[in-house]
Formats: C-alpha cells, sequence, structure tokens
C-alpha cells in the first residue's frame, strides 16, 4: 500500500509531513492525505517523491520484489544521507545573525572564557585594544591572518568562531557516522542475496 511505503520512507529519512511538503512544493494537507492513504499523489508528485527518496516508482507503489528493494536503497543511501545531513545542517545554521554577528558573538564569549580584558586580547594578537572592541562591536571584520591568530590565542579552532550557538558538530557527526553504519550494513545484505 502506498501511504505504508509513503511512511516507511518518511521515518527512514527522518522527515516530517510539513518537511516533505515543503521540499515538494505543496501543501501539507497535500501529504496528511497521501500518508492516511485518503488518496495517492498525482504523476507528477509520484515522479517528485521518486526523486526526493532516491527511489523508482515501482518501489513507491510497491511493485518491486525484496531483492530489487534492497538494491534501490544501498544505491540511494549514501546520496539520501548527504541530502538529509545537508538539509539538517541547513536547518542547524537557519539564524537571523549574519556572519559578522555570529563572529562579533562568538569571539567575545571565547575570550571572556579565556579570561583576558580586550586590552590582552590585543596585545596577545599583536593589535590595538579598539580594533577588538570594533570587531566584537561588529563595525570592523578581521583578515584571515588575524582570525588564526585569535584562534590560537583564545585556543580554539578556528572555524568555532563562525559557528551560530545551536550548533552541536559532535550530535552532527554521531548522525553521519550512523547512517554510513546503515550504509554498510545494507551492503552487505546485498552481498549475501547475491550469493
Amino acid at each position: 500500500m502506498f501511504s505504508n511505503k509513503l511512511l516507511k520512507l518518511m521515518k527512514e529519512s527522518g522527515i516530517s509531513q510539513s518537511e516533505l511538503a515543503s521540499e515538494l512544493q505543496t501543501h501539507r494537507q497535500n501529504v496528511y492525505q497521501w500518508v492516511s492513504g485518503k488518496t495517492v499523489p498525482r504523476n507528477d508528485m509520484l515522479i517528485k517523491l521518486a526523486d526526493f527518496f532516491k527511489v523508482s516508482i515501482d518501489h513507491l507503489l510497491d511493485k518491486g520484489n525484496k531483492t530489487s528493494t534492497l538494491k534501490i536503497k544501498a544505491e540511494s543511501t549514501n546520496s539520501l544521507h548527504k541530502q538529509l545531513v545537508k538539509r539538517k545542517l541547513n536547518q542547524k545554521f537557519s539564524t537571523n545573525q549574519n556572519l559578522k554577528e555570529i563572529f562579533s558573538d562568538n569571539l567575545k564569549y571565547y575570550r571572556k572564557q579565556a579570561g583576558l580584558t580586550q586590552d590582552d586580547f590585543a596585545k596577545a594578537v599583536n593589535t590595538d585594544p579598539v580594533y577588538i572592541s570594533y570587531i566584537e562591536n561588529g563595525k570592523r571584520f578581521p583578515s584571515i591572518e588575524y582570525i588564526e591568530r585569535m584562534a590560537e590565542t583564545l585556543k580554539v579552532e578556528s572555524y568555532k568562531l563562525f559557528l551560530p550557538a545551536n550548533i552541536d558538530i559532535n550530535e552532527i557527526s554521531k548522525e553521519v557516522l550512523c547512517n554510513k553504519l546503515k550504509e554498510k550494513i545494507i551492503v552487505a545484505i546485498n552481498e549475501v542475496l547475491e550469493q
């Protein structure tokens, strides 16, 4: 049944009805109708669904056998996981702050964490305290060389100065690792089935 197949694909990819509707550029009510089994999508939407989940239309309509389903899944797992990680990163990076604001907030945060005044920090990176004040207030933006010097002084990796506060790199890394493991398991199952 189509609704069961769609629910399964949505669950495997960790996407909600509203997120899927947004990805397909349709109303959430349409997705609800498909998931509840009240309607089946039009052909154009079936094509969009198949493209999004990287499966065939036959797979969506449950017209394939188990072996071909596993092969389809193995081939599409990597690209689907990349797509999901990218979407989750985009969601986590969505912020009302621009990059300059994020940098200045992080610089101030890490400087205070290191127990440095603006004067002490300016001396450590060989610049003027007024320049540090301008950077922390978003009036100036440092060169790459200064960013590297600042990160080294603060004992943080330079990319962390650009991450919004709501980012947890460890959480994303774990998710990517789990998805890679799932992919390897599917490949191993396919190899066994082929023998």
